[in-house]
């Protein structure tokens, strides 16, 4: 849904850019054929790195099937076929998007953001029935959020605390008695990042349409016109050590919880994810003068022709070496 949690493509190898796309698909295919076409927009990278983190770490049976996609409707691909977990991240995306879109209208009253929200809302209806208890965390999440926003004193740790437990016992609730102290860890820490980097992303837009803003809120004591006038570049200039160590901070608690857990299917996948996809996320969105576009997230993830022989051919020279290694004698 947010788009902040992917990982960066070109270190990846291409089976590992096969198993993420079919993971990405897998969610896509799983919302369309449960909860309608339309809901398939809910599909994001974010949730793609829950469900590839606890298929690994609840051991799940991934099995996969060759289709056609509505994206890319001349060549077949390989995706995840539906299963409980999957179906529960599916739900998960629609739920988290639908009440991403209510905060939108609360915020400018868009009347594009109404019209999606009626078109949404079957959907909705559907992923909180099939899982009730998902719906209730994020409610809940989200109103806890809303009340602190009112305190004018608060900090950005405690600010980023809703959303951070959000997904850590979205984590409880999926994992079941494989979770563990360091798979919440992580997640929390996950969860917080994608607050915090949400809003740096907005920080442009927020400063123009006067809407909520966690650091502008934090940073000012309550008081964001104070930013009226300024720039996000303005802002970063004054702020912007806060704000990274912030944020640094947190993707450093993510690395120290994924560095702690065992894994036995996708563990470069998501190690790319966590220590080198944050990072440059975070650079990314530092670096942009406005809010970072879709486009060029999808641009990221596009892997071109060029990258897949060049990735073969690394593949290849590692292959090599690990054989000459192995049969050298001292």
């Amino acid at each position: 849904m947010f788009g902040y949690v992917l990982p960066v493509q070109e270190k990846l190898k291409n089976q590992e850019y096969a198993l993420y796309n079919a993971f990405y698909c897998g969610i896509c295919l799983d919302i369309k054929d449960r909860l309608g076409e339309f809901a398939r927009l809910a599909t994001g990278f974010d949730m793609t790195f829950f469900a590839i983190l606890l298929s690994d770490i609840t051991a799940q049976n991934v099995e996969f099937r060759v289709c056609k996609c509505i994206g890319n409707p001349l060549h077949k691909k390989s995706v995840v076929c539906r299963n409980t977990l999957m179906d529960t991240v599916a739900d998960i995306s629609v739920i988290l998007a639908y009440y991403k879109i209510q905060d939108d209208i609360q915020d400018n009253e868009s009347i594009k953001s109404k019209f999606v929200a009626k078109l949404f809302r079957k959907a909705y209806i559907k992923a909180r029935t099939s899982s009730p208890q998902v719906d209730l965390l994020i409610r809940q999440s989200l109103q806890n959020l809303e009340n602190l926003q009112k305190d004018n004193d608060i900090s950005i740790d405690r600010l980023s605390h809703p959303f951070g437990e959000l997904i850590k016992q979205l984590t409880i609730l999926v994992a079941g008695d494989k979770t563990s102290d360091n798979l919440e860890r992580l997640c929390y820490n996950i969860g917080k990042f994608v607050y915090l980097i949400d809003a740096l992303d907005d920080l442009s837009e927020d400063i123009k349409k006067g809407t909520f803003n966690a650091f502008l809120h934090t940073l000012s004591s309550g008081c964001p016109e104070i930013f009226d006038k300024m720039t996000k570049s303005q802002v970063l200039d004054k702020h912007g050590t806060e704000i990274e160590f912030a944020i640094n901070s947190t993707i450093n608690m993510c690395i120290s919880g994924f560095n702690s857990l065992d894994f036995s299917q996708s563990y470069s996948l998501l190690k790319n994810i966590i220590h080198l996809g944050l990072r440059k996320k975070l650079s990314q969105i530092l670096s942009s003068k406005g809010k970072l576009k879709k486009s060029q997230t999808s641009r990221d993830m596009r892997r071109t022709k060029a990258q897949f022989r060049d990735s073969e051919k690394i593949q290849n020279s590692q292959s090599v070496s690990t054989i000459d290694e192995a049969t050298t004698v001292d």
